[in-house]
């Protein structure tokens, strides 16, 4: 997927007015773009590295979403950028406590439990059983 591919999804969704959230596996096609993912923390392997540490916390390869904040460009992106995700969720059975050092590790800030009471969140699929949804945010 494109830069432009991914940008025209996401205002689909929302995503001029509004945080949205796209699986991982989506956003990273063809995204080499290094402050796509975590900006300001550059992550060996770039994306694809970051990418891969987020897919092996998760109870499930395909339960890890990113969240885009608000579009930066009103129209099209530069070539080669894409938009930034600062947050993604993740569906874990893993207590937080013990997810701490690993979501550290990728330079996240501790991670979080998603509450109703977080109503500025993105809708998300249903977790797979047994799971929940756990936030991770870059600063």
């Amino acid at each position: 997927m494109s830069s432009d591919e991914l940008v025209r999804r996401v205002r689909a969704l929302g995503a001029d007015e509004r945080a949205v959230a796209v699986p991982l596996d989506e956003f990273l096609v063809s995204n080499d773009d290094e402050g796509s993912l975590a900006p300001n923390h550059p992550y060996p392997g770039g994306p694809q590295g970051l990418g891969a540490a987020l897919r092996a916390l998760a109870a499930s390869p395909d339960a890890v979403f990113v969240v885009l904040d608000l579009l930066e460009y009103p129209d099209a992106y530069p070539e080669g950028e894409f938009p930034f995700a600062p947050m993604a969720y993740l569906a874990s059975d893993r207590p937080l406590a013990e997810l701490v050092p690993a979501v550290t590790a990728l330079g996240a800030e501790p991670p979080f439990e998603l509450t109703s009471e977080l109503s500025h969140h993105p809708e998300l699929p249903a977790p797979p059983a047994g799971t929940r949804y756990v936030g991770i945010f870059w600063d």
